[in-house]
């Protein structure tokens, strides 16, 4: 099974080599390669205006990659190099939490069939812990359920193998600009009781508080723009997952269950409500 894997991914992965550097794209004299520097800018962390650390230097960002199988898990890290990002990859399920605990991962990149824990008990089991940053699910399984399943363990994208490694850059790539487009809007929402705060993911409804993931966060703030106002399903799952292959119409309703136990309340004092055959708002009051 795993060779006929790695036939499957040696015919559609291809990873890119190093760009040839020249003297327009060649970087300053800083001990890094020409052709790592000419490339480094798409991989830089996910901040406003791509970000960097106190001495104003970029900061590449960080990939964990969780995959079984050594040859699929090295043509991907070798990938991710190449495109300038700063990747670290394990095996097993246990493995993925206990680097997770260790340093700071700016995504995750995660099989399913994992040992030791499977991919959806890790992903569940690292949402459960606080960690906030964007999931994205690789698995051979290609059916709606499997895929919502996915979501609803708190991934923020799935994957179906076999696939092209460009529309994983490119998927990586939308998860930065999202994170630009909500820093944009600045770090704070309010409405009524319920304070979001956008750097830290963090929600408070009076005394309730609790962390949310990035996709959690992205829908919450989309109801907080249109405070008493009716979003249909159609008109949230456009705006959230209709530009990711694999996602199916419910995983708005996965994502709106999530949303409605972080916030707490229920019955008539639930923040978010369902307005039959119009679609979900969140009260203004």
């Amino acid at each position: 099974m795993r060779a006929a894997r790695r036939a499957a991914f040696a015919g559609r992965y291809p990873v890119r080599p190093n760009r040839p550097a020249s003297s327009a794209t060649a970087g300053p004299a800083t001990g890094v390669p020409p052709q790592q520097a000419a490339i480094r800018g798409p991989a830089e962390r996910w901040r406003p205006e791509g970000g960097g650390n106190a001495a104003g230097e970029a900061v590449v960002a960080a990939i964990l990659l969780v995959e079984d199988d050594p040859d699929i898990g090295g043509f991907l890290s070798r990938g991710f190099a190449a495109e300038g990002y700063d990747v670290q990859c394990v095996e097993t399920g246990p493995d993925a939490v206990d680097a997770i605990g260790r340093r700071p991962f700016d995504a995750v990149i995660l099989d399913i069939m994992l040992p030791g824990l499977s991919g959806l008990d890790v992903c569940r089991t690292l949402r459960q812990s606080g960690f906030a940053s964007p999931i994205s699910m690789l698995s051979a399984r290609c059916g709606v359920p499997d895929r919502v399943e996915g979501l609803a363990a708190g991934a923020d994208d799935y994957l179906v193998k076999p696939f092209d490694f460009e529309e994983l850059i490119a998927r990586l790539s939308v998860q930065r600009v999202r994170r630009q487009e909500m820093a944009a809007h600045g770090d704070d929402l309010a409405c009524g009781a319920i304070r979001l705060d956008l750097e830290t993911r963090t929600v408070t409804n009076g005394d309730h508080r609790a962390q949310l993931t990035e996709r959690e966060v992205e829908l919450l703030a989309l109801l907080m723009r249109n405070p008493g106002k009716p979003l249909s399903r159609g008109e949230i799952f456009e705006t959230m997952w209709a530009g990711q292959g694999g996602a199916a119409i419910n995983v708005v309703d996965v994502y709106i269950g999530y949303l409605r136990r972080k916030l707490g309340g229920d019955g008539a004092d639930a923040p978010i409500r369902t307005i039959r055959g119009r679609g979900f708002l969140l009260a203004a009051e």
